[in-house]
């Protein structure tokens, strides 16, 4: 049996969010939420990004750490592209992309997210399209090539 690890007394909503269990350890570890926060904001455990997106516009995901990018409509209508980094230099990488309330249902505003090179994003070349106000997908690198393993519509 696991018993979590607190810091002191009783937790609470405050001083307990979630519990994980680290790699080939056994041991659960547990995070507060100031520890969550302060994660996404440095980058460590869980990373996050905020786009601006727009029309005719072009963005490009760094090959690093960020898990999760909001992406947001600003200025007129159009299509915007955003480039994965190469699946070769992301083996195991997680991303996800999720649109706010800022963008047009419909082909007016229209986010393309495409493979790098000849990656495929399940074994096509072409891109995967967004067009609706909080629509979203999670996808996820084995070193070769691009998965969609969630879509939200």
């Amino acid at each position: 049996m696991r018993i979590p690890k607190y810091a002191v007394g009783t937790p609470t909503l405050n001083t307990v969010l979630l519990g994980s269990t680290l790699p080939d350890t056994g041991t659960v570890e547990n995070y507060t939420i100031e520890e969550v926060v302060a994660a996404g904001t440095n980058n460590s455990k869980l990373a996050f990004s905020t786009v601006v997106v727009q029309g005719n516009g072009a963005y490009t995901v760094a090959e690093e750490k960020i898990q999760l990018y909001l992406l947001t409509w600003s200025g007129s209508n159009g299509t915007m592209g955003i480039n994965l980094p190469l699946a070769a230099n992301s083996s195991g990488r997680m991303i996800r992309f999720v649109t706010d309330g800022s963008m047009t249902n419909g082909n007016s505003t229209l986010i393309k997210i495409a493979p790098t090179g000849s990656d495929t994003i399940d074994g096509a070349l072409t891109p995967y399209d967004i067009n609706k106000k909080y629509e979203g997908v999670a996808m996820w690198s084995n070193g070769v090539e691009w998965f969609i393993i969630q879509k939200k519509a």
